[in-house]
């Protein structure tokens, strides 16, 4: 983490200071029907404690001197305020941009990540990722920095809504087709192994 201590995290799940922990919980909160976690490592951690005899390796990070071990009971899951990084693929088509639309065009996505997100208070510090740090970018290098991500990222075709981007449909009934009685009509081999069944 940015404080240099070692938590276990959902791959592809990130804090980046968009907002504050404490505010917008992200993978550290639960689904409200099961109430299970959101965060997989969590889910994970918690069937650890519940049965000890499980064994479950977590991957670790070589070129950060952390090596791979296994998952145990006392483990610091890596969850408040992380959400999904998106794919870059077509970028400049999905503003606004982070979870919560905070950031309305691609300059402003640069010029956030730049100055490492919005919150880099003492009590972020220690749940955020460690790469969210300053960039120290000039003008210019912003300036191309937006130039790749909105023309070398967002593919002509998909902006044009051409070939073989340009939303082609599949027209299905709705629901099957019904006989002489109202009842849908089976597909013909489902009417056999039927009649199979019954025999």
């Amino acid at each position: 983490m940015a404080d240099v201590s070692v938590k276990v995290y959902d791959t592809g799940y990130y804090h980046i200071g968009v907002r504050p922990g404490a505010e917008d919980a992200g993978l550290a909160g639960a689904d409200p029907v099961a109430n299970m976690p959101l965060s997989n490592g969590e889910f994970q951690r918690q069937r650890i404690c519940n049965d000890p005899s499980l064994v479950m390796m977590i991957p670790g990070r070589p070129g950060d001197g952390i090596s791979q071990a296994p998952l145990n009971c006392g483990d610091d899951i890596a969850r408040t305020g992380f959400f999904k990084a998106p794919q870059l693929r077509n970028i400049a088509l999905t503003a606004p941009y982070f979870h919560n639309g905070s950031q309305l065009t691609l300059e402003q996505v640069v010029e956030f990540i730049t100055a490492a997100g919005d919150f880099q208070t003492v009590s972020e510090i220690s749940i955020m990722d460690p790469d969210i740090e300053p960039l120290g970018l000039t003008l210019e290098e912003k300036k191309d920095l937006v130039d790749f991500l909105r023309n070398g990222l967002t593919d002509p075709r998909t902006v044009a809504q051409s070939a073989p981007f340009d939303h082609p449909q599949f027209f299905t009934p709705n629901g099957h087709p019904a006989d002489a009685n109202g009842y849908p009509v089976k597909n013909e081999s489902r009417a056999i192994r039927d009649r199979q069944q019954q025999t």
